[in-house]
């Protein structure tokens, strides 16, 4: 996964059950019952409009309602707003897909989250009512069926998303992709946790002497301490002030790393990395260019929160043979498709080859496809592997 901030998911559905996809016996038998209901209805473009076009509206109606019952989250009401915010955006995003699978485990990771917060399990079908109510009283009849459906069959798997939610939490589990590195980790994660800048670049100074050893740093020791990070976060266990610094002492060391193998040769292509319009979490898409640009890649890092009309026209005037994109919060997934779509639009870049990665793309194995990419490579490494291979197949003919 190309942001390591939260812990990966992967997408459970009605359609198929694989091996090794459950976190616990007790969530594959949660799961099993509700087979048959474990995919919300889907809904017409034209009631995802209408519900676009209501979007404010519909937040204002819930944004009062709630402020009522806040004593649901622990009076954490700015919080509570946000949440709404982003949830409006995810929601839309959700309809405009047409990508329903995306929901449960998108539902599941909300749950978690915001219980570790404070927030009471109560709260999420009390603010569900009131979604559904503003709902029924701002759209279209027709498209309030649509939409309310959704609403409603969320309100209904109440229960199954929370034991769900309890289910990960008692089971939760980190595998370091170098076991070998853990103790060197486990220090590089003792020095975020604390600020300690200076630990933290002793960790790095101290182990890489190259090339393929500041990989093995990124993806070794960076990437698994930031999702300890992140599962702090998400645990209630660290503030966002917190995260913050271990986020700044990281693109510090990263900055350091990367510059001590920096080369004039770039015998293969131009790369543009970026995190999508209002995607705040850069460090993955950092990593990817940092490792394409020692790769031989003419790379260009565009960094957070690029807009998509701004990404679009330094695209069109660069002309690279590959765009990556990074996408950490569901909510976000419609302005990359957004881009994307502008991207395969203009027929000047026909030939441009595109990554996406992040968090949000591990919910569904088959979103990357939907939102019109050429793959989804889960972490750095494997972004080069796939990039290469894309250069060289473009060599071939």
């Amino acid at each position: 996964m190309w942001e390591p901030y939260f812990l990966r998911r992967r997408f459970v559905s009605d359609m198929s059950l694989p091996q090794g996809i459950f976190h616990s016996r007790k969530e594959l038998v949660i799961v099993s019952t509700h087979q048959k209901a474990c995919i919300p209805p889907q809904v017409s473009q034209t009631a995802a409009q209408d519900y676009a076009r209501n979007t404010s509206a519909m937040l204002s109606d819930v944004d009062e309602a709630m402020k009522q019952q806040a004593g649901l989250v622990s009076d954490q009401v700015e919080m509570m707003l946000q949440n709404h915010r982003h949830h409006v955006e995810f929601m839309y995003t959700l309809f405009r897909l047409n990508m329903p699978e995306l929901l449960t485990e998108t539902v599941v990771w909300v749950y978690i989250a915001y219980r570790a917060h404070g927030f009471s399990p109560d709260y999420f079908p009390a603010a569900l009512r009131c979604w559904l109510d503003a709902v029924r009283k701002h759209l279209p009849s027709s498209s309030a069926r649509e939409i309310g459906a959704v609403y409603s069959w969320m309100i209904d798997h109440h229960e199954f998303f929370l034991e769900t939610a309890l289910s990960r939490e008692a089971h939760e589990e980190n595998k370091d992709p170098f076991p070998h590195l853990s103790p060197l980790k486990e220090q590089f994660l003792r020095g975020l946790l604390e600020g300690n800048l200076s630990l933290c670049h002793n960790c790095a100074t101290g182990y890489v002497t190259g090339k393929e050893k500041l990989q093995e740093f990124y993806l070794g020791v960076v990437q698994p301490a930031m999702v300890e990070v992140g599962a702090l976060w998400q645990k209630g266990k660290l503030s966002v002030a917190r995260e913050h610094l271990a986020t700044a002492i990281v693109t510090r060391i990263l900055a350091s790393q990367h510059m001590q193998f920096i080369s004039l040769d770039k015998p293969k292509g131009k790369a543009i990395i970026s995190a999508s319009a209002n995607e705040y979490h850069e460090l993955g898409a950092r990593m990817v260019a940092d490792v394409l640009d020692l790769d031989g890649w003419d790379t260009l890092y565009v960094g957070s929160n690029v807009p998509a009309g701004e990404a679009l026209a330094l695209i069109s005037n660069e002309k690279p043979f590959l765009v990556g994109i990074s996408v950490t919060m569901p909510f976000n997934l419609g302005k990359a498709a957004d881009l994307i779509a502008s991207i395969r639009a203009d027929e000047a870049l026909s030939g441009t080859k595109i990554l996406v990665g992040g968090r949000a793309f591990s919910f569904s194995p088959n979103l990357w496809r939907t939102i019109g990419a050429d793959a989804s490579p889960k972490d750095a490494l494997e972004a080069l592997y796939t990039a290469n291979s894309l250069w060289e197949e473009s060599i071939r003919k």
